[in-house]
């Protein structure tokens, strides 16, 4: 069978400014989807394979999008492009796995979950 629709009428209007906080709009640029890690222990692993004077301008960065100057989106453009994406990928990895491996072994010091009843 087939179907055909033939709009006959477009309706359009604005919402009252009253409803602005009733609907949700997600915003992107909020929380990360991706692998991360906390800035300042970007900043501190990068350091080791960076000269000192890139340290310094992502620190700045930082420090301009906790002052609200540039929003997160746009740091995380800057670094990509001050630092490469193979850097980057491997400096999180390498994080993700000491991170990882420090909770487990963590764990283990503490109990580890071997209870005895």
């Amino acid at each position: 069978m087939n179907t055909h629709i033939l709009p006959e009428f477009v309706v359009s209007f604005k919402a009252p400014y009253s409803l602005k906080g009733f609907f949700r709009v997600p915003e992107s640029g909020g929380t990360p989807t991706s692998p991360w890690m906390p800035f300042p222990a970007l900043i501190a692993a990068l350091s080791k394979f960076l000269p000192p004077t890139t340290v310094g301008v992502l620190a700045k960065y930082h420090k301009d999008h906790k002052e609200n100057i540039i929003s997160r989106q746009e740091l995380v453009q800057r670094v990509r492009q001050l630092v490469g994406d193979k850097l980057l990928a491997s400096v999180i990895k390498s994080f993700r796995t000491k991170k990882a491996k420090g909770s487990s072994s963590s764990k283990q010091a503490i109990g580890g979950g071997n209870h005895v009843n």
